[in-house]
């Protein structure tokens, strides 16, 4: 996976087309989640 984040709000992506089904989801953590060495994201969608 790699990701990207844009202020509090990650959408990680896989770095290739190999998956067999596609699915969603949307994570809210109103503590947040450490994403990166400086950042925290409290919203993920996937």
């Amino acid at each position: 996976m790699s990701s990207t984040a844009f202020g509090r709000i990650a959408i990680p992506h896989s770095l290739d087309m190999s998956a067999q089904k596609s699915k969603g989801f949307i994570i809210i953590n109103p503590h947040g989640i450490k994403w990166s060495d400086n950042n925290e994201v409290y919203l993920v969608i996937a």
